[in-house]
């Protein structure tokens, strides 16, 4: 934006009105994250007992509820992410191809005088 650019005042007011409510947003953001943290907290209090997991051949592991939850969910976190890394790989070369392309079909126009 050059320095002698003036907003008028209905700018100045809009950017006014969305700059509150940016910082409303952000506010209600920490509200629910805390709220969130402190539920998740009482759930970990109220499911610490250990349990047993048993597997084939006799295998047993015993761990509190809550680490076994935790665990299947961020494995299961991960294979979803591990899902989505073909299409984003296929999209990204896709995207490379199409740039290559338009690159390759820019015509360059000789200087009129």
């Amino acid at each position: 934006m050059p320095f002698f650019y003036v907003r008028s005042g209905v700018q100045r007011l809009k950017s006014g009105i969305a700059d509150e409510q940016g910082k409303l947003m952000r506010y209600l953001g920490w509200v629910v994250k805390g709220f969130l943290f402190i539920l998740l907290l009482g759930f970990a209090v109220k499911n610490s007992d250990v349990v047993t997991l048993t597997y084939y051949l006799g295998y047993q592991w015993q761990a509190p509820l809550v680490l076994i939850i935790l665990m299947f969910f961020v494995a299961g976190a991960a294979v979803g992410v591990a899902a989505c890394m073909g299409y984003l790989f296929r999209q990204r070369r896709e995207l490379t191809r199409l740039r290559k392309e338009v690159q390759a079909r820019q015509i360059v126009l000789p200087d009129e005088i």
